[in-house]
């Protein structure tokens, strides 16, 4: 039988307790716990995680009241506590047992069971109505209603908050986070995303989804409620009215400094309540970092270091400025400004997500190494970093991002070790792909191969690297750039669990290939990009479809085909079969820089195709204007977009 604890309850223990390690040795001396019993750690974790289901309860007049709001307050400061405290406590379990650190929850979740149950009257707690009466009193009481604090919100607010209230518990502080940001802030899906990541706000849905999954449907969702705007190029941006909403349900646990305001103004806020703090400045000065070590529980530190002034001002923040906020989770401090991290970095056991792009930092402190926890490592935009430390510590690290143009001396030490990397952008010289052990790396779902000179004499290296790449079942995404072999291996795909996940391929800058992978056996492929193959004349059946497979793209939604100079024709055969569609899915067109092009002869083949973008393709341009039911207009950078009519 499941563990069952009532949660009101649980939620009214807490507040009779100012302090976490109080609140742990409560809960350890009702259920008999002790520290080393590991399976009832996890009994531990579940109570604690019931104070969200009473905070997801909370309703809008509880947040204009003095007396709920302190109320909601502490209950939120323990459950933070608590958090922390039991993120301490697996982290040394991950480290004993030499495994990656994952979410506490999720970890606690997918490992809980127990034939025990709990009930309110094992735990000596009172009844579960009167407790939530203690907890969260009704200000529907006229007797309460003088007790109403200053928190009087605008219209805008009022308006917003039905909507946010029918959001699930993992969203609702999801979209708190965006108190910490400007109300004009920008933001791609894929980023904020990943701050959720590191904040550790997704929660596992049981359904072995990948946590990046998850919280990709966390950002659909609201974005079907209407709380983001859609600029363009996937920018987005949040709704003025649900801005002031998410400062409101923050509680005062988030903050934000703009240029234009002083630190020293804002010392009541902090303290070690505040858990995500956004600092925007002109310069950081040492008084700052002195001022904020009282924020001791800080999760989210956003530094943000601009203005007419800041390009003069080189910052090297504070040796002791991290042995200060040891829970932190999320660090970004990618700004220009920075030239130095310091060693105590290293403190930093709790974090998951470090941001240190457009720094002009020229080498990472060692000590970055003791993050075992961190899973997001961005260093995008450092041009001075040409060599990183090893990394074979950093055992939870899920991405490694750099520009694609940035090259480092060479290859991560330790980069080998790292099993559960996904997504690793930077590049490396062909001689160090079998020290990257990218077999090994079994949650690898994205990668990017190029060669940017040819090894003299070495033409069979190209073939070694692309065999090497089999039995990724989870790879998603797979770039192939400058690839000098005169053919695909063919062993590349032949066995579709190898590759069976595979959404999306570009073959770029290939030119001695004269034929194409069989990228037909991949039956999840969705988008593929071909460009720069010189040696291409036809897109037929021997060298797109297969000779004789008869079997064709039958997931392919979108199709680009640029820079190829010599190709003339695309023509597929259908070899008797009349019914036999090669491309039953496929969309979305695009041709641009084929002047040799001239027909598509498998466009009455193209069922499904609604756009056919063409650009600088004046022989294909040509035919397409004489074929009917198609409909052409000029787009803004000169394409020519054929419609179906």
């Amino acid at each position: 039988m499941a563990l069952q604890v009532d949660p009101l309850s649980a939620a009214a223990t807490l507040l009779t307790v100012a302090y976490l390690p109080d609140i742990v040795h409560c809960f350890k001396s009702k259920l008999g716990l002790s520290s080393s019993d590991d399976a009832k750690l996890h009994t531990l974790s579940w109570n604690i995680a019931n104070i969200e289901q009473i905070l997801d309860e909370v309703e809008y007049d509880q947040l204009l009241d003095s007396s709920a709001l302190a109320k909601i307050r502490r209950l939120r400061y323990a459950s933070y506590r608590a958090e922390d405290e039991l993120d301490e406590i697996l982290i040394a379990r991950s480290e004993k047992l030499g495994q990656p650190t994952q979410s506490s929850y999720n970890q606690v979740f997918s490992f809980f069971s127990s034939s025990e149950t709990i009930t309110p009257e094992s735990l000596g707690i009172k009844s579960s109505a009167r407790m939530m009466n203690e907890v969260m009193p009704s200000i529907s009481d006229p007797a309460r209603s003088s007790i109403l604090n200053s928190r009087s919100p605008s219209s805008s607010i009022d308006s917003s908050w039905s909507i946010y209230k029918k959001l699930p518990a993992p969203l609702k502080k999801c979209f708190v986070l965006f108190s910490i940001f400007t109300r004009n802030h920008k933001f791609e899906k894929e980023n904020l995303v990943q701050l959720w990541m590191g904040e550790d706000f997704i929660r596992d849905d049981g359904q072995n989804k990948k946590l990046e999954d998850i919280g990709s449907s966390y950002f659909d969702k609201l974005l079907e409620s209407s709380f983001f705007l859609l600029n363009s190029d996937d920018i987005y941006q949040l709704k003025g009215d649900f801005h002031e909403l998410a400062k409101f349900v923050s509680c005062g646990e988030c903050l934000t400094i703009n240029e234009s305001e002083a630190v020293a103004d804002y010392l009541s806020r902090l303290t070690d309540c505040l858990r995500h703090f956004s600092l925007h400045c002109e310069n950081y000065l040492v008084n700052t970092a002195d001022v904020l070590a009282g924020c001791e529980g800080l999760r989210t530190f956003l530094l943000h270091i601009g203005g007419k002034r800041s390009i003069h001002h080189k910052v090297k923040l504070p040796y002791n400025q991290f042995t200060c906020f040891k829970r932190l989770r999320v660090l970004d401090i990618s700004c220009s400004s920075t030239i130095e991290v310091p060693d105590s970095i290293g403190c930093l056991k709790h974090l998951r997500y470090l941001d240190l792009s457009k720094s002009i930092i020229e080498k990472l402190p060692k000590t970055i190494c003791k993050l075992r926890s961190l899973q997001i490592l961005k260093l995008n935009g450092c041009k001075k970093l040409k060599n990183l430390p090893c990394l074979e510590d950093l055992r939870s690290l899920k991405k490694l991002l750099l520009d694609k143009n940035h090259y480092l001396d060479s290859l991560p030490p330790g980069i080998g070790q790292l099993t559960m990397l996904e997504t690793f952008s930077c590049p490396f010289v062909l001689e160090d792909a079998k020290e990257a052990a990218l077999n090994d790396k079994q949650f690898l779902c994205q990668l990017k191969l190029k060669w940017t000179e040819e090894p003299t004499g070495q033409y069979y290296r190209f073939e070694e690297v692309l065999e090497g790449l089999q039995r990724h079942s989870n790879l998603e995404t797979l770039k192939i750039l400058g690839y000098g072999g005169w053919s695909f291996p063919d062993r590349m795909t032949n066995d579709s669990s190898s590759f069976g996940k595979l959404k999306k391929v570009s073959l770029r800058n290939c030119k001695r290939c004269q034929y194409l992978p069989p990228l037909w056996r991949l039956p999840m492929l969705k988008t593929l990009s071909i460009s720069e193959m010189d040696q291409i004349e036809q897109l037929n059946n021997d060298s797109f479809l297969g000779s004789g497979s008869g079997i064709g793209f039958s997931s392919l939604e979108m199709l680009k085909v640029k820079n190829m100079p010599n190709l003339k024709i695309w023509l597929v055969e259908q070899n008797g079969n009349s019914d036999w569609l090669p491309f039953p899915n496929l969309n979305r067109l695009m041709f641009k820089d084929c002047p040799m092009l001239e027909e598509l002869k498998v466009l009455h083949m193209l069922n499904s195709l609604c756009f056919l973008k063409i650009k600088e393709c004046p022989l294909l341009t040509g035919w397409m204007d004489q074929q009917p039911g198609w409909q052409k207009k000029q787009e803004d950078d000169g394409s020519l977009m054929y419609q179906r009519i």
